[in-house]
């Protein structure tokens, strides 16, 4: 039983660290996809380096 529980506690752990991985990755993805877009609405092809 209580190695069950232990491997219960470890999927449950690293299901969670994923999670948080997952939302981190999405966060940023999201967070550079905006920047994309403020540069191409206030920045003009030819200032961008």
């Amino acid at each position: 039983i209580t190695k069950h529980s232990k491997a219960v506690a470890v999927t449950i752990s690293l299901a969670a660290a994923a999670t948080i991985v997952l939302i981190t990755i999405a966060i940023a993805i999201g967070a550079v996809v905006q920047c994309s877009l403020c540069y191409d609405q206030f920045l003009p092809e030819s200032t961008v380096l």
